[in-house]
């Protein structure tokens, strides 16, 4: 599973990046011209085209193979694509992004973290619903930034929790084996 991970962490790395690139590139051939309208096409076309990859991969070649087994050819192999958690969300999040800028409804954000945050904004990535980005842009770009005495209580806070539902109690790098490697025997 491990392996799959970094894969996954990889393609949204390559989403984001991509939606990044398309974004300043239609900003920069201009509001609804015909330039950004290539653009945002060939945006949208690379989104969709990854989000169809890993939503109907396995199920356009088991139907291929069905057809080709019933007229007596070889089957296609093809090794089961994992569907990664969120993924269309993620794609839609970047969608709404690129039409956002198409539109002219929001400038593209030069700030490649915050539109990483924007796009991989977690608790509603799961959950939904597709934000704009017109509505959050402003948000991650004048967000304060914690002082620190803050982080200093809040992360007393966190470790006062996690010392309460006994994560601490546990000897010193066993929850971390049991989480990162679940297979090996744990020792006490």
């Amino acid at each position: 599973w491990r392996h799959n991970a970094r894969l996954f962490l990889l393609l949204f790395v390559a989403v984001t990046l991509w939606n990044y690139i398309f974004g300043l590139r239609i900003y920069q051939a201009g509001v609804r011209t015909k330039a950004a309208q290539r653009w945002v096409l060939w945006g949208i076309v690379g989104n969709l085209a990854t989000l169809g990859y890993f939503k109907y991969a396995n199920f356009g070649v088991a139907n291929i193979n069905k057809v080709l087994e019933g007229a007596g050819f070889e089957p296609f192999l093809l090794t089961h694509v994992i569907l990664p958690i969120g993924i269309s969300f993620y794609i839609f999040q970047s969608l709404s992004y690129l039409i956002d800028v198409y539109r002219g409804d929001t400038k593209p954000t030069e700030n490649l973290v915050n539109f990483a945050a924007f796009i991989a904004l977690f608790p509603q990535l799961i959950a939904g619903p597709v934000l704009r980005y017109k509505d959050l842009g402003r948000q991650s770009a004048h967000r304060p930034h914690a002082q620190p005495r803050q982080v200093q209580r809040r992360r007393y806070a966190l470790y006062a929790g996690l010392r309460e539902k006994g994560v601490y109690r546990r000897q010193p790098g066993t929850l971390g084996r049991s989480l990162l490697c679940p297979q090996q025997p744990q020792h006490r």
